[in-house]
């Protein structure tokens, strides 16, 4: 499912069952999804209209939203409007699983990562201080809820908080993301750095005003290029985090002031209270170049901030 209220309420409804919901990307095709249906088990999958034509055979109950369905399927809209309230929802407790998300693939087979409900506790506290969310901001994550940073950080980390995130339907341009953060006057925007560069491309598209207090990015490095550029025409810098989908963000360059440092172009920043990192202890380190890699590892433990 895309972004929409439809996604909200389907996510809504899976975890106060005590289900698990397993994120599917929109531009995914069958291998993909016929993947993660498989690896997850799924017994049901929930589908906008237009997304309905990738789903070939499979075992499960297809649910379609936004347009009547065909049998065998099931047709969202009449099933929520017989639907009575008042049921109770289900204890699942800390160690109870809430998603199940599968990895890229980009170092082997997609890999299944279970996230419980004490992970919620870690998304609250990036959002409350690596990007300093406050009830006044206008905080648009535009990151697809399909992957880790979107649904981590754009659906249950602003649920957890109490705080709003706008949902765009639309696909992505660089010139509907300055209309965006013009029309709604966003104070807090969060995205991947492939959404700066190309908005930098088009800078001519943006005239402003512009109303940001916070600009936050997680994916990849972010160029001292994009920085100075945000600077100069968004009013802020952007501020560069670094997380997995295995464990959700862990280095940061914090907004909230409690935490926040001073910006230094290149540097991912550093942890985020809670978490232990160092160099592997007993080995020779390699150190990275520019442009290139190191290593190093974090320090695990059973707290509230590791999702697996």
């Amino acid at each position: 499912m895309g972004k929409s209220a439809d996604l909200v309420v389907m996510l809504l409804a899976i975890w106060r069952r005590g289900a698990v919901h397993v994120p599917l990307f929109t531009a995914f095709a069958w291998p993909a999804i016929e993947l993660r249906l498989t690896a997850s088990d799924a017994k049901a999958v929930i589908t906008d209209a237009d997304q309905r034509v990738k789903i070939q055979e499979t075992t499960a109950a297809v649910v379609v939203a936004g347009a009547e369905a065909s049998q065998p399927d099931l047709a969202l809209t009449p099933l929520l409007a017989r639907q009575q309230p008042g049921i109770a929802s289900e204890a699942v407790g800390g160690d109870g699983a809430l998603v199940l998300i599968f990895t890229s693939g980009t170092t082997g087979a997609p890999k299944g990562v279970p996230v419980p409900l004490r992970a919620l506790a870690a998304f609250r506290q990036y959002i409350e201080l690596g990007l300093d969310v406050s009830e006044e901001d206008v905080f648009w994550n535009a990151a697809d809820p399909g992957w880790a940073y979107g649904l981590y950080y754009g659906i249950l980390g602003p649920m957890a908080a109490g705080r709003r995130n706008l949902l765009l339907r639309p696909g992505f341009s660089p010139e509907l993301s300055f209309k965006v953060l013009e029309a709604f006057s966003v104070t807090n925007f969060a995205a991947a750095p492939t959404v700066y560069r190309t908005m930098r491309a088009k800078t001519g598209a943006g005239t402003g005003p512009f109303h940001l207090r916070c600009a936050s990015s997680a994916g990849e490095p972010l160029t001292p290029e994009v920085i100075s550029w945000a600077r100069e025409v968004l009013g802020v810098p952007v501020r560069d985090h670094y997380g997995q989908t295995e464990h959700g963000m862990m280095i940061i360059n914090a907004w909230h002031d409690d935490v926040r440092t001073e910006l230094r172009p290149g540097s991912m920043g550093r942890p985020l209270p809670g978490w232990s990192l160092r160099g592997p202890q007993g080995q020779r380190r390699r150190t990275g170049r520019a442009g290139g890699t190191g290593s190093g590892c974090r320090q695990r433990g059973r707290k509230p901030h590791d999702v697996v």
